[in-house]
């Protein structure tokens, strides 16, 4: 076995365990943490694939609003008695693992055979002269339902 396909299993390890522990976990914060690790996950996925634009787009958009929520669901659910979080190893050793596969195969993912490589240029573009007005109505409707739900989380104060 090679190291990339190695660093791939991991990596899908990882993204199937943090699926599962975001599906199943009780507490909300937990939930999202576990869901921002798989989408991290999943960009990393693109990369080793030899998609790094979509991996950034993935790690930057999905797992961004995902932090974005967690600040949300910080700043609106009301505060619960504080527990002191001592046992973090199973954590840290994930992200280690990740972390050390990364750098390793960050200069040596190739392309599958056969496939046709589009510049970003060109799909930057493409989405930024047809589909401008769609990103912009996307944008404006992300925004007003932040504002929504933050007036309805809020009402009472």
């Amino acid at each position: 076995m090679d190291l990339y396909l190695v660093s791939l299993l991991t990596i899908l390890a990882i993204a199937a365990i943090s699926a599962f522990l975001a599906v199943e976990s009780r507490e909300l914060m937990h939930g999202v943490f576990f869901l921002g690790v798989f989408l991290v996950t999943m960009g990393a996925i693109y990369f080793l694939l030899g998609a790094e634009f979509i991996g950034v787009v993935q790690i930057l958009l999905y797992a961004g609003g995902v932090v974005v929520l967690l600040i949300f669901a910080l700043m609106l659910l009301p505060r619960r008695g504080e527990r002191e979080v001592i046992y973090r190893g199973p954590g840290t050793g994930i992200v280690m693992i990740f972390l050390v596969l990364f750098f390793l195969m960050l200069g040596k993912s190739s392309p599958p055979s056969g496939a046709v490589r589009v510049p970003t240029s060109l799909l930057a573009e493409t989405v930024l002269s047809q589909y401008l007005l769609l990103i912009l109505l996307l944008s404006l409707l992300i925004i007003v339902i932040l504002v929504a739900a933050s007036y309805l989380v809020g009402g009472e104060r």
